[in-house]
């Protein structure tokens, strides 16, 4: 999946731009500064500059990611799955680990049997 957002420096902090901006080409950062896109290729030194809180936070949201830093509150991890603080529904969490297992059992299925497939042509 191609995420619409990239990452530029811009007057000492990390900016998300519209990832369709080329170089040199002019547009806006997600907390609304106006930039020109340059390369994406960064000095050593602009690597380590902060996110923009602003940018980060839009691009969060965007994502259906947890804001940064989590509150308190969604710092703690139910400790049984289906048990947690939110008046009783389902944690958020709770879909996504299910999904993930679920990959991770299917691809490990795959790589079995493509082993078994490689074992059989090569005999």
């Amino acid at each position: 999946m191609a995420r619409p957002y990239k990452w530029q420096p811009h007057e000492g902090s990390r900016h998300a731009i519209s990832q369709e901006l080329a170089a040199n080409e002019v547009g806006n950062t997600l907390c609304d500064l106006e930039v020109t896109a340059s390369t994406d290729k960064w000095a050593d030194s602009e690597r380590c500059w902060p996110t923009c809180k602003k940018c980060d936070a839009v691009w969060r949201e965007h994502e259906h990611l947890l804001p940064w830093p989590r509150p308190e509150k969604s710092k703690r991890s139910p400790a049984v799955e289906g048990d947690n603080e939110l008046d009783g529904q389902a944690s958020p969490c709770a879909d996504k680990a299910a999904q993930f297992r679920e990959l991770v059992t299917t691809l490990a299925l795959l790589a079995v049997e493509l082993d078994q497939q490689v074992d059989i042509s090569a005999a």
